[in-house]
């Protein structure tokens, strides 16, 4: 779906948050920064972040929130049960 498919007052509306977010945005910020060194390090940390791809060991199947969680709880339950029990 683009937003050209959508119909004239949807568009509108859609441009008409954008615009209100972006100006909302660019008035809340300060022109300062206190830490100039923690901005820099946080912001080449995001950087390097969004380049990293994530590969998951699902193949091409299509992953939820859901199977992700039971990925993960399976393998959290099963390693604390056997320390308890050891």
């Amino acid at each position: 779906m683009t937003l050209r498919s959508l119909p004239r007052a949807a568009r509108i509306f859609v441009v008409a948050v954008i615009a209100l977010a972006a100006i909302l945005a660019v008035g809340g910020m300060s022109l300062e920064l206190p830490d100039l060194r923690l901005f820099t390090a946080l912001l080449l940390g995001s950087i390097l972040a969004s380049l990293m791809k994530l590969k998951l060991p699902l193949g091409s199947q299509k992953v939820d929130g859901s199977r992700v969680y039971r990925i993960g709880a399976d393998n959290t339950g099963g390693s604390q049960s056997k320390r308890r029990s050891a």
